[in-house]
């Protein structure tokens, strides 16, 4: 059972919902008869239901195990790198390869373990997009590329503002409108899920931020579930 407000699940003998706390209806079900036509999976308003699905914690866990492969060859390759180089010149010995090599690998484990900690830090919320805004970035190396930070700034249903900004928001905060309700969910990289309208045909997937049919059950680009 889920919230008809908000899409979160709700446990049973639950009142109100946790996470809007909207009061929770108690619908009986009628038999359905066997000749029934199948439910479609395409949601016609609110938030998706679709993000305690198991197909979803399958996708989430499948990231999660890349993302852990990835940490774990770049903490290696400072080490092995050098070792090697102590092995193939004099600039360097292989005791101080042997203590230089872990200070960077620390370093580098610190910076690819951030995001984790930031994400389990964050709590998911309902609001609504009161502001957007982005600011160039411009390097002075000649080779290095310039870049935007888009700023998505919310306010929670408790009256609470937040500030979301990031260099890799882009797709999310074209999609997004100032007015828009939204769900933030911490857990997918891009963490806001915009309130389906009935008129709506279009949504953002929350991993490439790609814009993907409401009728579509996985994103055609990452192969994700779309949270419909």
């Amino acid at each position: 059972m889920y919230c008809k407000n908000c899409g979160a699940k709700l446990h049973d003998g639950d009142t109100f919902c946790d996470l809007c706390g909207t009061a929770v209806t108690k619908i009986v079900s009628e038999p359905t008869p066997s000749h029934a036509v199948a439910t479609p999976s395409r949601n016609f308003g609110g938030y998706s239901q679709r993000v305690d699905s198991d197909e979803m914690k399958a996708y989430l866990a499948m990231q999660r195990r890349w993302r852990n492969l990835f940490l774990c060859l770049v903490v290696i390759a400072p080490i092995v790198g050098f070792l090697i180089y102590a092995h193939f010149s004099y600039d360097i010995t292989t005791e101080e390869a042997l203590k230089y090599g872990p200070i960077v690998s620390l370093i580098m484990f610190c910076f690819g373990i951030y995001p984790t900690i930031k994400q389990k830090l964050q709590k998911p919320y309902i609001g609504t997009v009161i502001e957007k805004r982005d600011k160039l970035i411009l390097h002075d190396e000649d080779d290095a590329p310039d870049r935007t930070k888009y700023y998505i700034v919310t306010r929670d249903t408790n009256g609470k503002k937040h500030t979301h900004k990031s260099t890799g928001y882009e797709g999310i905060y074209r999609y997004l409108k100032i007015g828009d309700e939204i769900r933030f969910l911490p857990q997918f990289p891009a963490p806001f899920e915009k309130k389906k309208e009935p008129y709506d045909t279009h949504t953002c997937c929350v991993f490439c931020q790609s814009i993907v049919s409401l009728d579509d059950d996985i994103c055609p680009r990452c192969k994700a579930p779309v949270l419909k």
